[in-house]
């Protein structure tokens, strides 16, 4: 399992990046820009220098939709990259199924 936060992904941001554009590509001077921002970046400015907000986007609950929440990766990848996402909210009513049966275990 694995958290998801803007915060949390703007600080890979630039594990991601140098692994997708191998120095000398022609991205080093928006790698110096990342690395200027050391390991806990903002990430408006993860999006400023990428130009883009890919990079700190946070995937959807896959069972309610919910965009823009924390989400939390769970099980295995369900195809190419993509794997279950889902938000507190569903994770709580996953809970409270288990609590709903706790004495019929």
């Amino acid at each position: 399992m694995k958290l998801y936060t803007r915060k949390i992904r703007a600080s890979e941001a630039l594990k991601k990046w140098n692994h997708q554009y191998p120095i000398g590509e022609g991205f080093d001077v928006r790698r110096g820009e990342l690395e200027k921002l050391g390991p806990n970046p903002d990430p408006d400015d993860v999006d400023r220098i990428t130009g883009n907000t890919s990079w700190t986007d946070i995937p959807r609950c896959l069972e309610c939709g919910a965009d823009g929440v924390t989400t939390a990766m769970v099980g295995e990848k369900i195809d190419n990259d993509l794997y279950t996402y889902l938000c507190f909210e569903c994770l709580s009513s996953a809970l409270k199924l288990f609590e709903d049966i706790q004495d019929e275990r």
